[in-house]
């Protein structure tokens, strides 16, 4: 094998999501510390916008959606009816563009964090988006991911081991993940990494921030914990003005809201700014919803302390360094917790969330401070030597040392 090697990643979303954004650029830099120059080149599952800046990374678009009722609507519908357990019919339409990504790779990376979880419903797209890579004949690697559970001894995980099965390799980010897929029968394909985002490098915003966020208390909270509560989008929004004075009088510091998603379906920015105006005395400053990824983990890492809701924000805050309280909606804030801090003490649930529970663990938060930072800085430390430990398995393991 020759030393060039040329990676496709798959499956990811949208860069207005700035989680999405942080995998793939700590992707990169895992990518570059494994392999002399490889060309990597982006397939998202979506036509949302996808910013690498100055990176030079070709994004190859899925063809658009064909109308309704069209004659290719009626057709893609009937593939994917024929197709079985998977029923979407995004991923029969996708396959023709991602078939031929794949064929001109030396390994393709699913990535997207959680795709692979009932979180969101059924992940039938992405079995689909799965299913296209394996055909072509390239590795496929599930990188970076949590994974189920999918309903004990069902016949629906049944179904997500056959298609597991068709992965090289699975990069697991977590202690939950890896103990599913044992007991799974998965273990010899399975290995223990961290999310790629651990290996995303901050950067200062160019052109400054307007204001500062040293000593600051940071709160992302996202429309979808309130969608996962039951609350309308009113209910939980007033929800959060709540929560946000709790806070503010609590620290005894400014409060800064930080969005991490924009886009149509769920803007923390519209939200945050619909929470600030709802709060009583003065309007807490949201961040500007242009920062990238490592832009916001820039600003992020100055805070005093951090709420998030988001699973990439608070890897942000906590991989820098800054004390957090996580506002779980799914077992993935559980694993991250575990993992740096080896505890599950500073996750709060979204569903049941209150002023006292979430300044009650901020209290908490505060006491301990020295030790948390401590463990934070090891436990930071292990989880980006795990995230770049990704590529070396991915270039040993897949590859063979190389690429074509």
């Amino acid at each position: 094998m020759s030393e060039h090697v040329r990676i496709a990643l798959v499956a990811n979303g949208s860069h207005l999501n700035r989680g999405c954004q942080a995998i793939d650029l700590g992707t990169l830099s895992v990518l570059r510390a494994a392999f002399d120059a490889p060309e990597v080149v982006s397939a998202p599952y979506d036509r949302g916008p996808v910013d690498w800046g100055e990176e030079p990374v070709p994004v190859v678009s899925p063809p658009p959606e064909p109308r309704r009722l069209t004659p290719r609507w009626v057709a893609d519908r009937l593939a994917a009816r024929a197709a079985g357990p998977i029923a979407s019919a995004y991923a029969r339409h996708a396959l023709g563009y991602l078939t031929e990504v794949a064929a001109s790779a030396d390994a393709v990376l699913a990535l997207g964090g959680d795709n692979l979880t009932l979180d969101y419903g059924r992940p039938d797209r992405f079995w689909g988006i799965d299913r296209a890579v394996a055909a072509s004949g390239t590795p496929l690697v599930i990188w970076g991911a949590s994974i189920g559970p999918f309903g004990d001894g069902s016949r629906y995980e049944r179904f997500a081991v056959r298609e597991l099965e068709r992965a090289s390799a699975i990069m697991a980010r977590d202690d939950l993940t890896v103990d599913y897929l044992r007991g799974l029968g998965l273990g010899d394909i399975t290995h223990r990494v961290s999310d790629p985002a651990f290996a995303l490098e901050p950067r200062e915003p160019r052109d400054g921030l307007g204001l500062t966020t040293e000593g600051a208390v940071g709160v992302n909270l996202s429309p979808l914990v309130g969608v996962l509560a039951g609350l309308t989008p009113d209910e939980w929004m007033r929800r959060c003005a709540t929560l946000v004075e709790a806070v503010r009088a609590q620290c005894g510091r400014p409060v800064l809201l930080v969005g991490h998603v924009f886009t149509a379906r769920s803007d923390d920015g519209a939200f945050l700014e619909g929470v600030a105006g709802l709060v009583d005395g003065e309007t807490p400053p949201v961040l500007p919803r242009d920062l990238g990824a490592a832009e916001l983990k820039w600003a992020i890492a100055r805070m005093h302390a951090f709420v998030g809701a988001r699973t990439h924000a608070t890897i942000a805050a906590m991989s820098s360094g800054v004390p957090t309280v996580s506002v779980a909606y799914s077992r993935k804030a559980r694993g991250i917790n575990r993992d740096l801090l080896g505890t599950e003490e500073w996750v709060v649930d979204g569903a049941a969330l209150t002023p006292d529970a979430l300044t009650g663990a901020l209290d908490r938060l505060e006491e301990r401070r020295d030790e948390v930072v401590a463990r934070l800085a090891q436990g930071a430390a292990l989880a980006r030597e795990r995230a770049l430990r990704a590529g070396t398995i991915l270039r040993d393991a897949v590859l063979g040392g190389g690429g074509r």
